[in-house]
């Protein structure tokens, strides 16, 4: 068995020739890549900021109906400050998982809790005044919520 070799000459490179034809079709290529990339996340951002948003405004109306609910005030069911509280939910989870939503969810479970605790949705909830801890606790944990919003948002998108 006999063992063919090639011989592989190197031409010299020569750059005018060669290389210089091909640099502005890759700078444009490139350039289209930086573009795209800076217009991606800049959108992303936008996106993010329009969730940030709907969630700050969707915080506050569950609290105000919250506060309506546990004063007793005529239309305002349970299940009204519930849907209220799940469209925030589904608001939070938009926000990509390593970039804040655990701690968003933490924030909104402690809401949850100071809206929805007590005697919650039972027969005869008791009205209470403004100054009950339960509205309080209400507003202390959307201040948080809120507060964590604008962090992770400031945190992952500024």
């Amino acid at each position: 068995m006999q063992i063919f070799r090639r011989h592989v000459t190197l031409m010299p490179v020569e750059w005018t020739k060669d290389v210089l034809p091909w640099a502005p079709p890759a700078l444009t290529v490139l350039g289209w890549y930086l573009v795209n990339k800076q217009s991606n996340a800049r959108e992303v951002r936008k996106e993010m900021r329009s969730a940030s948003d709907r969630c700050k405004a969707l915080a506050r109306e569950s609290v105000l109906l919250g506060m309506q609910y546990w004063a007793g005030a005529e239309g305002v069911e349970a299940w009204q400050v519930k849907v209220v509280l799940d469209e925030l939910d589904i608001e939070l989870c938009r926000f990509p998982e390593r970039q804040g939503r655990m701690e968003l969810l933490e924030k909104h479970a402690d809401l949850l809790d100071a809206i929805t605790g007590d005697d919650f949705e039972s027969s005869t909830p008791k009205a209470r005044s403004s100054e009950d801890p339960v509205m309080r606790k209400m507003s202390k944990a959307r201040q948080r919520l809120l507060v964590e919003i604008e962090h992770q948002f400031e945190k992952h998108y500024c």
